[in-house]
Parts: C-alpha cells; structure tokens; sequence
C-alpha cells in the first residue's frame, strides 16, 4: 500500500533527523538517498527504465520544477488570482540563488529542502482556509 510506503519513510527521515540532531553518526546526505531510492524504486514499479545515477542527476531540477509549481499554488492561495501565482512561479525559477542549488548534477540537500519548505506553507495556508468538513456545530 502506498500509504504505508509513505508513512514508513517518513519515519526513517524523522529517526535519520533526530539521530542527527541528538549527536548520533549519520551521513548529511542519508534523506536524500532515501529520496532518491524511493524515486528509483516507484519509477521501476511503473515499468520507467532509469539507472539510480540519473535519477540522482536530475532529481534536483525535477524538484526545482514542482517548487514552481508550489509557488503558484501558494501565492494563488493567498492572493486568490492567477497571475500572482503565475509571477511567483517565474520569480522562483529564475532567482540566481535557487538556479545554482537547482542545476542537473547538484545532488545536495537544498533542493529538496526548498521544495519541502514552499509545499508546507502552501499545504498550511490551504488548510486554514478550509472549511472543515467534521464540523460539530452543522
């Protein structure tokens, strides 16, 4: 199931984050592994030849994409139109600081860390204003 599959790596990510932070020895580089095994492994499972280094190779500029697309999710959000989000999706695809942690071959944590960071604001905004569903007072 793939929910269980989710949950599973989101406790490794969570142990390989607390063991770091209590002082144990870890590699910087253990999350985006995972990552990048997780990645090779679905894409496997939908029958997609790659090889793990490619996908290493383009796994930034892959998230450097989907933060675009987060940018515009979380600016439209806020600000209720289109364009807005259209300009923050531009801003974030060619600001130099981004570019250069977002380039094919940087395989480094930022650009995962980046996409995680956008994606959480716009997943908390969006549930702000949510109306909930399992309202009591209905």
């Amino acid at each position: 199931n793939l929910g269980i599959l989710l949950v599973e790596v989101s406790v490794v990510l969570c142990i390989q984050v607390n063991d770091k932070i209590l002082g144990g020895i870890t590699n910087d580089m253990q999350g985006l592994m995972t990552t990048s095994y997780v990645i090779y492994w679905v894409l496997h499972k939908l029958s997609v030849p790659i090889d793990i280094r490619n996908v290493c190779v383009f796994l930034a500029p892959c998230f450097a994409a989907i933060t675009a697309i987060s940018a515009y999710m979380l600016t439209r959000e806020i600000t209720r139109k289109s364009q807005a989000g259209l300009f923050a999706a531009l801003f974030m695809a060619i600001v130099p600081s981004y570019m250069s942690r977002s380039v094919a071959g940087s395989y480094d944590n930022e650009g995962v860390a980046i996409f995680a960071l956008v994606f959480t604001f716009f997943v908390y905004i969006k549930s702000l204003n949510t109306v909930r569903s399992f309202d009591s007072r209905k």
